[in-house]
Formats: C-alpha cells, structure tokens, sequence
C-alpha cells in the first residue's frame, strides 16, 4: 500500500537531542543554558569563596551548619514539621466546633455574641501558640557534644585535647 506510505529515503535525520550514530545523548548543552558547546560568561559570574585556607573554612563550617538534635533523623524531622501544623489546625477546628455545637435551636443575641468572641479568642490563642521547630544546633556544638559522650563511655579512639 504505497499511498499510506510516506516519500521514500531517509524522513528525519535524526531525532532531536540524539547524535547521527543512535548511541549516547549528542546534547552536550551547560547547565546554564547556553547554546554554546563552551559555556561563555556564565562561569566566570559566579560567586567564588573569599575564604581561602583550610583551617578558615573548616571554622566557618563548623559556625554555620547546623544539625538536628531532637533524636530523630532528618526524613522524620521533615515529615513531623508538617504533622506539627497540621495537628495544631486540627485542634483549633476541634475547639470551635465544640463551641459552635452549644448553640442549639433558638439562640439570643448575647449568646452568640459570646460564642463569637470565645472562638475569635480560640483562634487567636492557637495562632500565637502555634507550632514551632525547635532550632538546630551549630556544627561544632554537636561534634562537641558526641566527642564529650564518647569519652564518657570510655570509646576509644577520641581526641584527648578536645580538638575537632
């Protein structure tokens, strides 16, 4: 059936992002974006550390990253995060609807009034109250600390001076 099929010869030299042999991605583009094969400016714009010896970058590190202490790994510490927030809306629902099922039937103004006021309170004493994540420790103060437990238990191979 010829008429179904298209002109003969090759119909497209080859599919975009692939090389004219079929084997690996012939894409070889920079992360930036480019359309260049070698990136141009890019490289030379990015922000390079004016911290330059070992020791200097070893201190800052220690300074600035931070470790979770809570007893729980990161995976779990992530999750809980959300779980925290969302049982803290869920008590403030809790709360209100318990309010809100008193007024019964035929309610007088001064009731509900005061019910609308006890539920503007209760929202507001969850919002101050909230969830809140317990801040994560420098680095050093961590190492520190496992060093000082290990020597405590009698661990061998620890640093005697303290030195990390």
């Amino acid at each position: 059936q010829p008429q179904f099929r298209g002109p003969p010869g090759q119909r497209q030299p080859h599919p975009p992002g692939q090389p004219r042999n079929g084997r690996s991605s012939g894409n070889r583009r920079p992360f930036c974006g480019c359309s260049f094969a070698r990136c141009c400016e890019c490289r030379v714009t990015t922000a390079v550390s004016k911290i330059k010896s070992p020791t200097q970058k070893k201190s800052v590190s220690l300074k600035r990253d931070r470790r979770n202490i809570f007893g729980e790994n990161s995976k779990a510490s992530r999750k809980n995060i959300a779980k925290g927030k969302q049982r803290r809306q869920m008590n403030e629902r809790r709360e209100i609807a318990q309010l809100l099922g008193r007024l019964t039937g035929h309610v007088d103004d001064d009731a509900a009034m005061e019910t609308e006021l006890r539920v503007k309170l209760t929202i507001t004493h969850s919002k101050n109250r909230g969830f809140e994540k317990l801040p994560d420790k420098p680095l050093g103060e961590v190492i520190q600390r496992k060093m000082a437990r290990r020597r405590q238990k009698g661990i061998l191979g620890v640093a005697t001076n303290g030195t990390v």
